[in-house]
Formats: structure tokens, C-alpha cells, sequence
């Protein structure tokens, strides 16, 4: 229950936008894995997404 609530709440795309640049790219890898094994693709997915737009040449999520 404690999962899927952690889940729901860390699924919202303000929060994802807001925290994912904050975070090491295997820091965003676990919680995208969690988010994903919890049945939130979707929110996974955005995380990534937006983690990718604060990263650097060089690292693992950077997108040109």
C-alpha cells in the first residue's frame, strides 16, 4: 500500500519537473525503475525525460 502511494505521488509531472535535474542520473535510473516496476510508465518515462534536459554532454541521459 506504502508503495503504490509513494508511486501515485511521485508520478505527478510538476514534481518531476521541479526535482529531476536535481538528481544523479543513477539516482533517476532507481526511482524510474521503481516508478516503472509500480506500474507508473508513464511517469517513469517523464522523469526521464526531464531528468535528460538538465544533463550534460558527457552524460548518461543527454539528449543533443
Amino acid at each position: 500500500m506504502a508503495l503504490h502511494e509513494f508511486a501515485r505521488k511521485w508520478a505527478d509531472g510538476v514534481l518531476a519537473n521541479d526535482l529531476s535535474g536535481k538528481l544523479t542520473c543513477s539516482e533517476l535510473d532507481a526511482l524510474a525503475d521503481l516508478l516503472a516496476a509500480l506500474g507508473e510508465e508513464g511517469a517513469a518515462k517523464a522523469w526521464t525525460e526531464s531528468h535528460a534536459l538538465h544533463d550534460e554532454d558527457g552524460d548518461a541521459h543527454y539528449t543533443p
